[in-house]
């Protein structure tokens, strides 16, 4: 009796450091760090983010030290940036995920969210994180094919894209090709084409757009033929506008941004391809802008835009560690409608 109750502990102590539940390996996150750096010739001093699109977008700030604003900066090398990207599962029903890249100019959150599967192919995401509007608004600058992003983007969404906080639910069809549909409420803070801050100026006072202040909606759909793979979507947002820049005041009674996307790729292979990327992006709204005269009395304009743009891209992936293509892009003011008051 003596010799088995003996054996029975033994048995058990040598077992307990294989199942200790206090293990921290088991809250050790994922852990990646990416180096962003790139060797730059250009025939300008200054690359695209310093330049204004007329009727589109305003010329960078100095003061904004935040995001991509200074991507390929300088002609020679440059360190673009560091990316600190944290995963980890909380339990079977719940995941966490933080982005923070570094900079030379700054240190910030870029996304900081859960998801949680929901079951019946829904999946709930909460947090901070890039949209999933578009095909390449929900990619970081590392998975980008070019060194930029399209000027559409930058047009309607920031040289950040469009990044928000907010709550996302898409739900997976069960169907025999991929059919995802999506709906996200957000905060409004991208001011590119939203912004719900108020304002003053003179005696008028514009109040807080009500938050949250945009909502998205998508649809995205893939079928396979063979070695091709094509990928399609249409995207939309809509919302309030609020922003200030550099004296001038604007406010919008609504915003619309659409935008619809295609993508051919064919695989010759485990690790060479061709791919065919296009989007095509439309933006709609009206804008009261106010400004002040010299006598101290604003003066406000009415503006009414239609606006859009696209990008074209072809990549060529010849080898598992290279890729290179080239890409196509335009802008167009479709029309802007003009009334003055006082």
């Amino acid at each position: 009796m003596n010799v088995s109750s003996a054996l029975l502990v033994f048995a058990v102590v040598a077992s307990t450091p294989w199942s200790n539940p206090f293990s921290q390996s088991k809250f050790v996150p994922d852990i990646a760090f990416i180096a962003d750096v790139s060797g730059v010739w250009r025939n300008t001093k200054e690359g695209s983010e310093h330049f204004a699109i007329p009727g589109f977008s305003e010329t960078h700030e100095e003061g904004d030290e935040h995001g991509h604003a200074h991507f390929n900066e300088s002609q020679g090398f440059n360190f673009n940036y560091g990316e600190l990207s944290l995963y980890a599962p909380v339990d079977p029903y719940l995941q966490l995920q933080v982005v923070i890249p570094f900079s030379l100019h700054s240190v910030e959150v870029e996304e900081a969210y859960f998801t949680a599967p929901l079951g019946w192919g829904i999946q709930l995401k909460g947090g901070r994180f890039r949209s999933a509007f578009g095909r390449i608004n929900e990619k970081h600058a590392h998975m980008w094919n070019f060194a930029v992003l399209p000027e559409i983007y930058k047009a309607f969404f920031g040289h950040d894209g469009l990044v928000d906080t907010g709550l996302q639910v898409h739900y997976i069809a069960p169907l025999p090709f991929y059919l995802m549909l999506g709906l996200e409420i957000l905060q409004g803070d991208n001011e590119a084409s939203f912004g719900w801050k108020g304002f003053e100026i003179g005696d008028v006072s514009i109040k807080d757009a009500p938050v949250p202040n945009v909502c998205v909606a998508y649809l995205k759909f893939s079928a396979d033929k063979g070695n091709l793979t094509f990928l399609g979507g249409l995207s939309g947002a809509w919302g309030k506008r609020r922003h200030s820049h550099e004296g001038e005041m604007e406010a919008s009674g609504g915003v619309v941004v659409a935008g619809a996307e295609f993508t051919l790729k064919y695989f010759i292979d485990a690790y060479r391809s061709l791919t065919w990327e296009s989007e095509f992006l439309m933006r709609k709204f009206r804008t009261y802008h106010y400004e002040l005269k010299d006598n101290g009395v604003p003066l406000m304009d009415i503006l009414d835009r239609l606006q859009g743009g696209f990008y074209s891209q072809v990549v060529w992936r010849p080898a598992k560690r290279w890729r290179t293509g080239v890409r196509l892009e335009g802008l167009f003011n479709f029309y802007t409608q003009e009334n003055g008051t006082d």
